[in-house]
Order: structure tokens, then sequence, then C-alpha cells
């Protein structure tokens, strides 16, 4: 909710719409991950990998001023470390191999039927 703090108390329809569908892009994500769906590990690494390149493309074009105050802001150092961490864990061949037995076994599953 922090970075809600700053947008206007007036309700705006776009922003509903958008705020609902990215719920609900998160929530399908979640799901997907809780039923360990192998597209949703490669998806959810692509997006992290283009968060960081941005984040590095966007540091190397400001002024030091404004990565000084970005780097500096709590929430940016936890969430870029969270999302680190997050990405070195799905990057685990074991975990890679997880995914891939889950949905192994889910089609021989439905085969056998």
């Amino acid at each position: 909710m922090p970075y809600f703090k700053r947008l206007p108390l007036a309700i705006d329809p776009w922003l509903t719409v958008v705020a609902a569908s990215l719920g609900a892009w998160s929530l399908i994500k979640g799901l997907a991950v809780w039923f360990m769906q192998s597209w949703v590990r490669i998806l959810i690494m692509l997006d992290l990998a283009g968060r960081f390149g941005d984040f590095f493309l966007v540091a190397a074009l400001q002024d030091r001023k404004w990565l000084d105050s970005l780097v500096s802001n709590p929430d940016f150092v936890i969430g870029f470390l969270i999302n680190l961490c997050i990405l070195i864990y799905l990057s685990d061949a074991g975990v890679k191999e997880a995914f891939e037995q889950r949905n192994t076994r889910q089609t021989s599953n439905v085969q056998g039927l």
C-alpha cells in the first residue's frame, strides 16, 4: 500500500480496471505456482530477469543522485533482495525438476484414466 499513498482520492474507472487486471494476473500466477505448473516458473524467471535488466538500464541512464535516493529506500532494497532470492531459487536444477515431475505425474495420471 505505500506505493498508492500519493494517488488522488477520486476513483478512476481505468485505474480500477488496471488494478483488477493485475490482481487477476497475480491470482493466476499464484495458483499456477501452488499447483507447480512448469510454465509459471519460466514466466516468473523471465519477468524477474526483465525487471533486473530494466533496473540496470535505467540506473545507467539516470544521474547518481536519483540512484542514491532509490537505493536508500528500504522498500526498494527489500523488494530487490526478495526478487533476487526468488530468481536464484527458481534457477536451481532441483526446483526445475520438481516442477517438471509434477507435470509429468499429471500427464501420466490423465493417460492412465
